[in-house]
């Protein structure tokens, strides 16, 4: 072997019990037997002799078995009879990668885990002074008993990880930490209804394989969970799905990325061949992208024997919850492959919260006199569903025509140059694709008809003109005024500023400030793309007006110089909103809450003197204990607003800042800057809840004494202090 150690349990059942969720992480529970294993040759021992432990061998509630040591040749340790434990530790600290075998012995004796401690979390951890390449391989079956939830802790930086046979998750809970190790499923099953949580090491890239997380490679009927990836890779390459209820992905788009970071879900591979319906999807279930999600779905995948295959997969429902995210759909170059994604749900196939946006790169996407084709076979998004429909906003007019209705909150693109894609609309033929060029407006836009979708074209109206269009998209570099006096108003809410992979300078009402303008979204959502990939910066300076809020997405710098006056919530989606120049005073968002999402940063500069709301509550929001958002807030700046949450925990009244500031509260991994921001609450109700400290996750409220640092998700406590916490 390889410099990796196998930690096997065979022929045997592994259970997992305790009672409820944890209140404190593991490594906040002393354990109350702690026994080391003895032997180091290899051979066959027996668990139940005191003679291969430091004491009497481990079994009872609350024991910890430690497994940790340089044994020289592989080892098989037989239960022989039923044990019980609270944690495992396990870990080869040289570098001989011997195997530990672990095997029920007769009668297929039970592993038990249960905690001494009312609440208690139990845990398996490969041990901290293992040697890099440690794996962790379970060949038997696990499950997790009574009420319990797990921790599985990997350490080391292989892409072997654990292997499981079989486990049942009986209705509970398994937190996955697995650093760049993988758990793989193969050949065995996931079954019962339970949520596995995945933190592992982050996607970097969008074909990384560096990444931890889980693979399943197994038609998995019994499962009928959940499962959330917000770090790390969850995927299925043979494996499937069919009763699960949800998969979810989270993770992060930082400034200038062209790629999210964090989680993926990804359906399949490049390399594998399908010759029939794979049905790897549930399809009762529901697909989740939350801000920062990464979602690949290899429909043909290499095939070059089976030209022409088509390959469909559906789900009931697709939702989308704020931030941007993000969608692959492939064919694993094969030119005439068809790779369609169904959801059946006749009225709420396609859900969006607001502030939600996604960029679906694809093979094609049916789009024959696309802006920038890519001729990797077709890739078709939620045809056949009309429901789709009502997500458009526009004049109705056929394919082909410049009044054609949009889905403002999606753009298509190529898979490798998405803002050389466009905005998206839907037909049931062809489902979710990019506008054609016949289908945008390129004419003087002064005198227009009211519901055109323009590109390129200059939009300035000259002095005290008003002019209603539907969504403008442009390429340029440069700057465009609205005209003094005058009004622009976006009935779709869309502007997509598109760079042409190199990176997109272009703004609005940019010069001087007397020939801005107005643009005014009216009751639409102002959903303003900027570039991404690229370092460029987007400016507009036009007073923004309107009543349905404002969301930035795509990873450009976008820059809001204007006296801003719509209402409504401010979502940061990604890359970084910035409010003033560093000389204005008067810049400023609208009047209504703000949420930043994971990997996105909100920025006020210095000299403003009141970028956000008084009244506002602020969301900076986090993806499992890796992604944060971030407000920068220059030396100067001291906003007051009415309330604030990090991470979806309610924070005290006070100052917060970074540790450059002077705040009360330094949290450096949500602030940046000498700034402070002042948490005010407005209301008596406010200061009740702020001041006691509240927090929730996943629907339940609990108190707390201090400022807290992370809940970790369905309910998990986090391990450790979020970084920078003080």
């Amino acid at each position: 072997m390889d410099r990796r150690q196998l930690f096997r349990v065979s022929r045997g059942v592994l259970v997992v019990g305790c009672v409820g969720l944890a209140a404190h992480a593991r490594a906040d529970q002393p354990a109350s037997d702690v026994t080391s294993w003895v032997p180091t040759a290899g051979g066959a021992y027996a668990w139940n002799n005191n003679a291969n432990w430091t004491g009497s061998f481990p079994n009872s509630a609350g024991a910890t078995a430690k497994l940790s040591l340089d044994i020289v040749n592989d080892q098989t340790i037989n239960l022989n009879q039923n044990v019980t434990l609270d944690r495992m530790d396990i870990g080869d600290t040289v570098t001989t990668g011997r195997a530990f075998n672990i095997a029920g012995g007769p009668g297929s004796n039970t592993l038990t885990f249960q905690s001494a401690l009312p609440g208690g979390v139990t845990s398996i951890n490969s041990d901290t002074v293992a040697v890099s390449g440690t794996a962790l391989n379970i060949t038997g079956n696990v499950k997790l008993g009574g009420t319990s939830s797990m921790n599985l802790n990997l350490n080391g930086a292989n892409n072997y990880g654990a292997k499981f046979a079989t486990l049942d998750l009986n209705g509970n809970n398994l937190a996955l930490k697995t650093g760049n190790n993988m758990i793989t499923f193969n050949p065995g099953t996931v079954t019962g209804n339970g949520n596995i949580i995945v933190n592992a090491g982050g996607i970097t890239s969008p074909d990384s394989s560096t990444s931890g997380g889980m693979v399943l490679t197994q038609n998995m009927p019994g499962f009928t969970g959940s499962i959330k990836v917000n770090n790390g890779r969850v995927s299925l390459v043979n494996g499937k799905l069919p009763n699960a209820a949800t998969l979810e992905v989270t993770g992060a788009f930082t400034p200038n990325d062209r790629y999210p970071k964090g989680g993926r879900l990804e359906i399949g591979d490049a390399g594998t061949v399908f010759t029939s319906l794979p049905d790897r999807l549930p399809h009762d279930g529901a697909i989740v992208i939350n801000g920062g999600g990464y979602f690949t779905y290899w429909g043909a995948g290499l095939h070059s024997s089976l030209a022409g295959q088509h390959v469909e997969e559906q789900v009931r429902q697709i939702r989308f919850n704020p931030g941007m995210s993000e969608i692959r759909m492939l064919n694993g170059n094969n030119v005439s492959a068809t790779t369609t994604l169904l959801a059946t749900d006749p009225t709420h196939a396609l859900v969006r919260e607001k502030g939600a946006t996604v960029m679906i790169g694809g093979d094609d996407m049916r789009s024959a006199g696309h802006l920038y084709q890519n001729a990797m076979g077709v890739a078709e998004f939620l045809k056949f569903n009309s429901g789709v429909a009502s997500q458009m906003i526009g004049g109705g007019g056929g394919p082909g025509s410049n009044n054609i209705s949009i889905i403002p909150w999606i753009t298509v693109g190529t898979l490798y140059h998405p803002s050389q894609g466009g905005l998206a609309t839907y037909d049931p033929i062809n489902g979710v694709r990019c506008l054609l060029l016949s289908e945008y407006y390129t004419g003087t836009v002064l005198g227009a008809p009211p519901d055109v979708n323009v590109r390129d074209s200059s939009i300035n109206l000259g002095a005290n003109k008003t002019q209603t269009i539907n969504s403008w998209r442009t390429g340029s570099w440069t700057n465009t005024d609205i005209g003094p006096g005058s009004a622009l108003t976006v009935t779709s809410g869309a502007i997509m500023f598109a760079g042409g992979g190199v990176g997109s300078n272009g703004s609005i009402g940019n010069g001087n400030p007397a020939n801005a303008g107005t643009l005014n979204f009216g009751a639409a959502e102002g959903i303003i793309w900027s570039d991404w990939g690229n370092a460029g910066a987007n400016t507009i300076g036009s007073r923004i007006a309107g009543s349905g809020g404002l969301t930035k997405a795509g990873t450009n710098l976008l820059i809001l110089k204007g006296a801003n006056t719509y209402t409504g919530k401010t979502t940061v989606g990604a890359g970084i909103l910035q409010v003033g120049d560093g000389a204005l005073t008067t810049s400023r968002l609208g009047k209504g809450d703000v949420q930043v999402t994971p990997g996105a940063t909100l920025r006020i500069r210095r000299n403003v003197a009141n970028g956000i709301d008084d009244g506002a509550a602020v969301y900076l929001d986090s993806s499992g204990d890796v992604w944060f958002s971030t407000m920068s807030l220059d030396a100067g700046i001291n906003e007051r607003v009415g309330a604030l949450r990090l991470g979806g925990v309610a924070m005290p009244a006070g100052t917060y800042g970074s540790s450059a500031s002077n705040a009360m509260f330094k949290r450096d991994d949500y602030f940046t800057g000498a700034g402070m921001l002042t948490v005010v609450p407005e209301s008596a109700s406010a200061a009740t809840l702020l001041g006691a400290g509240f927090l929730f996750a996943s629907r339940r409220w609990r108190t707390s004494t201090a400022i807290p640092a992370a809940i970790g998700h369905y309910g998990f406590p986090s391990d450790s202090p979020r970084k920078g916490a003080k």
